[in-house]
């Protein structure tokens, strides 16, 4: 078995992890400027679109229309000409995307909403053993880890890599 046929076949991406992909993937110099990603680096952004292009090819990339709107509003607090690029970015990623929808009045009684919020407790209801998170989001990552998802904190992936440079 090779390392990527154990890998899930289905990766989500959270909120924060889709937003530095976008901004990275429209201009790279926006990173360190945008305060939406700028506790990230070039070098993060590239490590994730490794992680994000490798799980393409091998299984399928997900996401919520919850995580899209929050990425859709972050990505609104950008300037011009930043903003536009980075909607371009999204219209263009959104057709390969395999959007799954969690509705709210499936799980707004949970005990994960008033703790995580719509988005996360969405994403926590959705997913299963399929399923890898990718997520800068310690409480999410934890609540998924509680229930056996696998979830891969990227500040703690980051943290690895610059402790091996």
């Amino acid at each position: 078995m090779t390392p990527d046929e154990a890998l899930p076949k289905l990766l989500l991406v959270d909120t924060n992890a889709l937003i530095l992909y976008l901004v990275g993937q429209s201009d790279q110099a926006l990173i360190s400027r945008f305060k939406r990603t700028n506790k990230y680096n070039v070098a993060d952004f590239e490590h994730l679109r490794n992680v994000i292009q490798r799980f393409g090819r091998i299984g399928r990339v997900v996401t919520t229309p919850h995580v899209l709107a929050e990425v859709s509003n972050l990505a609104g607090q950008l300037a011009e000409p930043g903003r536009t690029r980075v909607f371009r970015v999204l219209a263009a990623i959104i057709p390969e995307l395999d959007e799954r929808h969690a509705p709210a009045r499936d799980f707004y009684e949970s005990p994960e909403f008033v703790k995580i919020g719509i988005a996360d407790t969405a994403i926590t209801n959705l997913v299963d053993s399929d399923y890898l998170v990718l997520t800068d989001d310690y409480r999410l990552a934890g609540t998924l880890s509680a229930r056996g998802v696998q979830a891969l904190n990227f500040n703690q992936f980051r943290l690895r890599r610059l402790l091996n440079e």
